[in-house]
């Protein structure tokens, strides 16, 4: 399953999950001194492959050396496959590691609509062995 899919699947168990269900995820990623990561592609797209209400994002534990940023785009056409001509909105969560460090962060942040949330905390090596973020293509942010 690609990031996006799994990210996105967050949407379609939202809709039909109980009232104020929560996830938690924990995964570790790691970074090149002074690169940007991803961390999080969300969006919100019903069964009948219209947007939804944007998801709320909000940083709960910010890195301690390097940044954090929430940026609004959208994906290209035919990245959700359920809805092959649709421009789907997201928000991506990234992290900049700080020029020079080297060790370890932690972070995490809540991605919520009305009736799921979702904890995600990330783990992060920073390190000059770190092989480069793949990039999957199509977000516009």
């Amino acid at each position: 399953m690609t990031r996006l899919a799994a990210v996105l699947a967050l949407s379609t168990l939202a809709l039909a999950g109980p009232a104020a269900a929560q996830d938690k995820e924990i995964r570790n990623v790691e970074v090149q001194p002074g690169k940007q990561i991803r961390l999080a592609l969300v969006s919100n797209v019903g069964q009948d492959c219209k947007p939804g209400a944007p998801l709320e994002i909000k940083v709960l534990t910010p890195p301690k050396t390097g940044s954090l940023a929430v940026r609004s785009g959208e994906q290209a056409a035919g990245q959700l496959k359920r809805c092959p001509s649709l421009k789907v909105p997201v928000q991506g969560v990234f992290y900049t590691a700080k020029a020079g460090f080297s060790g370890t962060e932690e972070v995490s942040f809540e991605i919520k609509n009305e009736r799921r949330t979702q904890i995600q905390t990330v783990r992060i090596t920073v390190s000059d062995k770190a092989k480069p973020e793949a990039k999957d293509g199509g977000a516009n942010l």
